[in-house]
């Protein structure tokens, strides 16, 4: 997950959406149909966390016009980061080389520090490279 981040909302999202438009369901209580459609849009109106929903379940949901989410017989309300959060935005801006609290970039291994892509020693490799 890239918690903290619009790009990591739109992929987390994206990826529970896709899970529920290709769901099957066993026709039990609360399982839904059969004949249930591809889920393209999803709208949430405003209101207080719902109650654990239930082992591997998981609840999306709006408060105070910001998505949140519940997972699992005790999880815990969770608020999903938006583009408007200022800390997201500017995170990684803060830890470059020329940002206010500077990090490492490539430091040796076992060294907390911010990586760039590539395919040096001390690099991360992008997501598409083959090992």
């Amino acid at each position: 997950m890239l918690a903290g981040t619009t790009e990591g909302l739109n992929t987390n999202l994206k990826d529970l959406l896709d899970v529920l438009s290709t769901h099957g369901h066993d026709n039990s209580a609360g399982g839904g149909d059969e004949a249930l459609g591809s889920l393209v849009k999803a709208t949430f109106t405003d209101a207080s966390a719902p109650g654990a929903p239930g082992e591997g379940k998981t609840a999306l949901y709006a408060v105070s016009s910001q998505p949140h989410y519940r997972a699992g017989a005790a999880g815990a309300d969770v608020e999903l980061a938006d583009a408007n959060d200022l800390h997201a935005q500017t995170h990684a801006t803060a830890h470059e080389p020329s940002g206010a609290d500077t990090m490492a970039v490539d430091a040796v291994t076992g060294t907390g520090s911010l990586r760039t892509l590539g395919t040096g020693a001390q690099q991360a490799a992008a997501g598409d490279h083959t090992h």
